[in-house]
């Protein structure tokens, strides 16, 4: 008996026990439903017991919240790192603004600056993208220069140097004396005098006008002369031609007055039929082409007679201008106007011994050639009438090299003192190229 009220205080005591644990496992709200029965008599104890292991105490409530604001802390650092890590990488490179060309821009990924639009831009080698001596121009050129990626270009116009002269010219021409608004009138010669006067002709002006502070003024009584071509000599004198009348004129560097030298008028015998481009060499030597004879004729100084030095025969379309090589008394320079060649006649020789038709760019030949001049160093420069252009041929070179490009045919050309470049145009504007 001692015995069994020992056991059933024991038992007692244990589920006093047990008893506690299950109100305290309910005060903390983490277990509201009663494991076994609903009586007190020991059933069910493991179930309890284990229940009581997983909620050990109150104290557990403040060890949960810390892991749940330890977790919360941990993922918004992993979401930083995520967002460091895949956020873009700007590839500027640049300190104000990147300067490069497309050429290298093409070569190294730090020319190439990326926007949040995905523009590419590309920059030149300089801010200020202008090359020396060159004026800029809306349509091609030249050069280009890619600015942004709308693809908008800057084309210059460029200003070509050729080593046989070493000369080069602006690309844009400047009208000259007004005749942007009063335009030679069937224009067809253009040359400069000894001190850079600029002496001008047209088929039907009947005399020689001249540029005089940017007014076209006569220079010459009208004599209603059909004037092809004037020719200047070493003393300032010039020559025109008359293909109406048959006739050549002299005029005097001291006088503004003609005086006929060869042809109908004159006491000169031989036959003009239809004379057009002259030339003069040191010696005054006078030489006349015939286009109605295919002939070129001379007459020397204090001389009554026309002697023919060459006989062309078919060789001409249309014999058009004379031009001596520097020095020369032997041979002549003769441009074919309805043909696609000049050429260098030597006096006497039945055929040429130089045809000048090749060009190394654009249009290959000469179509209609027509004026013609020479540098101080001897270069031949062309007027290539029908392919609206200027062609230089280098001392000893049959090859062309285009030196000016013309917006109309040009008739004829000539150079000043300093070399700058004028050239009269079908459209009767004088236009001058300067030289650089």
């Amino acid at each position: 008996m001692e015995i069994s009220r020992q056991d059933t205080s024991e038992s007692q005591q244990r589920n006093a026990t047990q008893h506690n644990l299950h109100q305290t496992s309910n005060s903390i709200g983490f277990y509201n439903v009663r494991y076994g029965d609903d009586d007190d008599d020991g059933t069910n104890d493991e179930q309890r017991r284990g229940a009581s292991a997983l909620f050990c105490c109150s104290q557990c409530q403040a060890c949960m919240y810390g892991l749940l604001i330890g977790a919360l802390l941990a993922g918004i650092a992993l979401s930083v790192l995520l967002v460091l890590y895949l956020k873009p990488v700007s590839n500027t490179n640049t300190v104000g603004s990147l300067v490069m060309s497309s050429s290298q821009a093409n070569q190294t990924n730090s020319a190439i600056v990326t926007t949040a639009s995905s523009t590419t831009t590309f920059m030149t080698t300089s801010t200020t993208a202008f090359t020396a001596n060159t004026t800029s121009s809306s349509s091609s050129s030249s050069s280009s220069t890619t600015s942004s990626s709308t693809s908008s270009t800057t084309t210059t116009t460029t200003t070509p140097c050729f080593q046989c002269g070493n000369y080069c010219w602006s690309q844009m021409g400047v009208v000259l004396c007004g005749t942007s608004f009063n335009p030679i009138k069937n224009p067809t010669s253009v040359n400069i005098g000894l001190d850079d006067t600029v002496y001008l002709a047209g088929h039907k002006t009947g005399q020689v006008l001249m540029c005089s502070n940017n007014t076209i003024v006569p220079a010459t009584p009208s004599y209603g002369d059909h004037i092809d071509f004037i020719t200047i000599d070493k003393n300032g004198s010039f020559y025109t031609n008359c293909h109406n009348t048959f006739l050549v004129r002299r005029y005097s560097s001291s006088s503004p007055n003609g005086t006929i030298v060869a042809g109908s008028g004159s006491i000169v015998t031989g036959t003009l039929t239809y004379p057009v481009g002259t030339a003069v060499d040191n010696d005054f030597n006078l030489y006349i082409g015939d286009q109605g004879s295919n002939q070129v004729m001379k007459l020397a100084p204090n001389s009554s007679s026309l002697l023919v030095v060459i006989n062309a025969n078919s060789a001409f379309s249309k014999l058009s201008a004379l031009l001596l090589p520097h020095g020369s008394s032997d041979k002549i320079y003769l441009s074919d106007e309805s043909g696609t060649n000049v050429y260098l006649w030597e006096f006497g020789a039945s055929t040429s011994n130089t045809a000048y038709t090749n060009v190394a760019t654009g249009p290959s030949t000469l179509r209609y050639p027509r004026g013609m001049k020479l540098d101080p160093e001897g270069n031949l420069y062309v007027a290539d009438q029908r392919n609206s252009r200027i062609v230089m041929y280098c001392v000893n070179s049959t090859l062309g090299i285009v030196v000016v490009n013309t917006d109309d045919d040009p008739v004829d050309l000539a150079f000043d003192s300093s070399m700058n470049m004028y050239v009269l145009l079908d459209d009767g504007k004088l236009l001058k190229y300067a030289r650089t």
